[in-house]
């Protein structure tokens, strides 16, 4: 398939950020994820992110 990138992004290595997270929609047909918006944790109960992540 095709495969798009930011200008300039790169992929991180695993716990280089261990604040950030990646928010994923799970795939029925093959359960593979997807991801759709990211987040940053707060605490353990609160990720802050974006409104449009989730309208």
């Amino acid at each position: 398939g095709r495969i798009t990138r930011e200008v300039g992004s790169w992929n991180a290595p695993d716990h280089k950020y261990p604040y950030q997270i990646s928010l994923r929609h799970r795939r029925p047909r093959n359960l593979s994820d997807i991801h759709f918006c990211s987040g940053t944790i707060l605490n353990e109960k609160f990720i802050l992110t974006a409104a449009h992540c989730f309208d």
